[in-house]
């Protein structure tokens, strides 16, 4: 149900891509755990950690970087920003007070594609018309 990556997707700035691409990575693998029918273990584990710090150190680069560009969906991204950390807490909560399910993670899954579709491939594409390319003054 994870959309894929594809080049169209792409902002501009590279390290902004590459950090994009390993949540398209991460979505494809919440789609194969509710394949599976696996809502606990370790794996789980290791992928609520990531999105934790995924989305931390992201945000800190993506922010600045889009204040620095004088991006237009600039104020728009912070405020999707802080929807996807209330989200993530939420998620996590859950998690740590009743563990894991399967439908936990097909409620991250299921957000979590929505947010590629609604941020990556709309807010942060505003990014595309900051960027100068060669020769442009």
């Amino acid at each position: 149900m994870a959309i894929s990556w594809k080049e169209s997707y792409c902002t501009g700035v590279r390290q902004i891509d590459e950090q994009h691409q390993k949540l398209f990575r991460f979505a494809s693998t919440l789609d194969r755990l509710v394949d599976e029918g696996s809502g606990s273990g370790p794996e789980l584990d290791h992928l609520l950690m990531f999105l934790e710090g995924y989305a931390r150190s992201h945000f800190a680069y993506e922010e600045p970087c889009m204040a620095r560009l004088r991006c237009p969906t600039a104020r728009a991204n912070k405020k999707a920003h802080r929807e996807f950390l209330e989200f993530y807490d939420v998620i996590l909560n859950e998690y740590r007070t009743c563990g894991g399910s399967l439908d936990l993670v097909r409620q991250l899954r299921n957000w979590l594609n929505k947010w590629l579709v609604d941020h990556i491939c709309s807010i942060d594409m505003g990014l595309r018309d900051c960027i100068r390319k060669p020769g442009e003054s």
